[in-house]
């Protein structure tokens, strides 16, 4: 009996080489996706130039002018300089505490100096600054006393400026915060110009006064953004800015520390940022951190923490309890979910392909096992039949 042929199934030569065409297709965006983080190039933050703040020293040339410079620092009693760079005192409500400063003129001409004193607070970035001549002091400023506003100084001569620091009464207790101010005021005055220029240096000055000592830093609000790669499966970015106030009466720093934690409350990022600067009571500054190789693992938490620490010249002895705020963000692993995606649609599209194949291969065998049957069922039939007929002439002719 001849052997039929197997049927052949339904997809073609042409028809595979299309889906083989789009496998790779699928497949070269996958590469795409899984190119090195270093092909995406992140657009460029501008900076702002850093701002420049009281020195001790500071040389200055006016127009068609000399150069001019000069220098002030704590004096002791003598009027002679000692180790301080800085003033730190001490004093009762209705008291009044004497000091002296020492003013050089490190010129090569006179000059006259304005000498005087004005409160200090914190930058929006809390760096120490202090009053401008036009703004009014209102606290340890209005309480300093000098012999003389103005002093005029020899070439490379240097004088003892006496002060005193008058509280009233009505002094709350904790930190109060100025400088000793010694400048130049309207250098461009005579020269036609209508420019004022206030060039100056100074020496803080922390004075305490004894009391109810509030050490009290506050954290928040606290904001976060998340900064992805191209990599589905690299780590990003999270840039932190968050806010400390003091809202004690004590200056204090700080240790700080930003930790990132995913929905589980799982670790994925941590930074110990510097020390911030020292906070004057009621002065608040905002900073910003990063904090990199963190994966995008959905809802972040940022908790940023804060160790404060008081000036050991003046400890406060008390614990300083550790304070911190929290903030969200999101970061979806949306390369990664593309990728898993597409990877699906890869994986799919081939179990379609392979149960096709097998379905049309069952259904093959299926219809050549039919046929093979009815051939069977059909040639026996046909030789019943024959046989019958043989046997039946005999015995007839017989009869």
């Amino acid at each position: 009996m001849r052997r039929r042929a197997r049927s052949v199934p339904e997809s073609s030569t042409p028809a595979r080489a299309g889906w083989l065409s789009a496998v790779s297709c699928l497949m070269a965006a996958v590469v795409a996706f899984a190119a090195p983080a270093a092909a995406y190039a992140a657009p460029a933050r501008a900076h702002a130039a850093a701002p420049v703040y009281l020195r001790d020293t500071v040389t200055y040339r006016a127009p068609e002018e000399e150069t001019r410079a000069w220098s002030v620092r704590p004096a002791d009693a003598d009027g002679k300089p000692d180790a301080r760079t800085h003033y730190t005192l001490q004093g009762a409500p209705g008291a009044t505490v004497t000091e002296k400063a020492l003013v050089t003129n490190l010129s090569k001409v006179p000059v006259t100096f304005a000498v005087y004193g004005t409160d200090a607070f914190n930058t929006a970035t809390g760096q120490f600054d202090l009053l401008s001549a036009d703004h009014k002091p209102t606290d340890i400023g209005s309480w300093m006393v000098f012999d003389n506003s103005t002093i005029t100084l020899p070439a490379g001569a240097s004088a003892a400026v006496p002060f005193k620091i008058s509280l009233p009464p009505t002094a709350t207790p904790g930190d109060h915060v100025g400088g000793v101010v010694v400048s130049l005021v309207n250098l461009n005055a005579g020269s036609g110009q209508k420019v004022n220029v206030d060039a100056r240096v100074a020496v803080r000055t922390y004075l305490r006064i004894p009391g109810n000592y509030r050490p009290r830093f506050g954290v928040g609000p606290v904001t976060a953004t998340y900064q992805r790669v191209s990599n589905p499966f690299g780590h990003g970015k999270v840039e932190v800015t968050y806010t400390v106030s003091n809202t004690g009466n004590i200056r204090m720093q700080g240790h700080p520390t930003i930790t990132v934690t995913g929905p589980f409350g799982n670790e994925l990022g941590k930074l110990t940022p510097k020390d911030l600067p020292e906070l004057l009571p009621n002065q608040s500054a905002t900073f910003t951190s990063t904090v990199e190789h963190v994966f995008p693992g959905g809802p972040l938490t940022v908790k940023v923490s804060v160790a404060p620490f008081t000036d050991p010249l003046q400890p406060v002895g008390q614990d300083l309890p550790e304070v911190s705020g929290e903030g969200q963000v999101w970061a979806m692993p949306w390369n990664l979910l593309i990728l898993i995606a597409l990877l699906l649609v890869i994986v799919a599209a081939l179990w379609w392909r392979f149960r096709r194949r097998l379905l049309s291969r069952l259904d093959a065998a299926t219809r050549a096992v039919r046929e093979r049957t009815l051939q069977e069922v059909s040639a026996g039939k046909t030789g019943a039949y024959k046989v019958g007929a043989g046997r039946s002439g005999p015995k007839g002719g017989a009869a």
